[in-house]
């Protein structure tokens, strides 16, 4: 569906209400009252984003950049949380990824356990692979069209840490 975007320098509402079906669009879209386009349009921006940002950025090569600013782990847990997926699932990619779980026992003075703690160690991870895994993912993820709410939170996460990444340069 296309649709045009008129207004550069207006206020959000304005810009809003200039948002209309082109004449490219599908048939049902140019029926509906004019004043309904950008409601439509509301509902389905989240979509729109993701498909322009699947077209113009190489999520693999992205990944691999991040991976020089960030911890790989961080863009991993990224994935997993945004896309709501399982522990049992980040557990599993984890491992096959060569990451493992550290216990740290916190003592007092007598010797007792005060608490326990559990870290991932990823020494054995090979990031060259995991990020094109992940780039691979996050287009299977955009083919079968599933839970594109939590796609689009990842990508839009992912380029704020580039973002990020960038400010620092400066």
């Amino acid at each position: 569906m296309q649709l045009l975007y008129a207004a550069i320098n207006m206020p959000d509402l304005q810009r809003l209400q200039t948002i209309v079906a082109t004449n490219d669009a599908i048939p049902i879209l140019k029926a509906l009252p004019r004043d309904l386009h950008p409601y439509i349009y509301r509902f389905i921006a989240d979509d729109v984003k993701i498909h322009y940002w699947m077209d113009k950025y190489d999520w693999t090569d992205t990944l691999h950049d991040l991976g020089e600013y960030y911890c790989g782990l961080h863009l991993i847990f990224a994935y997993f949380h945004h896309l709501k997926l399982g522990e049992d699932d980040l557990v599993d990619f984890l491992n096959n990824a060569g990451a493992y779980r550290e216990k740290d026992k916190y003592r007092d003075a007598q010797g007792r356990v005060t608490h326990v703690e559990w870290s991932w160690n990823d020494d054995n991870c090979d990031y060259d692979a995991i990020y094109d895994r992940l780039g691979g993912m996050i287009y299977g993820q955009y083919e079968t069209r599933h839970n594109m709410n939590g796609l689009y939170k990842l990508l839009s996460h992912l380029l704020t840490l580039w973002d990020d990444a960038e400010k620092n340069l400066e």
